[in-house]
């Protein structure tokens, strides 16, 4: 499986208002209902640029229909 890669255009495209905070919303809801996997935080260390990124992932099982 290849992962696309989308520009700036592409996401402001398919982005709609609300998308984000509904989205957000919804992982919440899901978390706090038991239904994430969440592995370990991603750490990335950035030296040359005096700078680190903490990353945070999961996965939302029984995704609604």
């Amino acid at each position: 499986m290849t992962v696309p890669v989308l520009g700036r255009a592409e996401i402001e495209a398919a982005a709609r208002p609300g998308l984000v905070p509904d989205a957000v919303r919804a992982a919440l809801i899901a978390h706090a209902a038991g239904r994430t996997t969440v592995p370990a935080p991603t750490h990335l260390n950035f030296p040359a640029a005096d700078g680190d990124c903490h990353v945070t992932s999961a996965v939302v099982r029984e995704l609604p229909r």
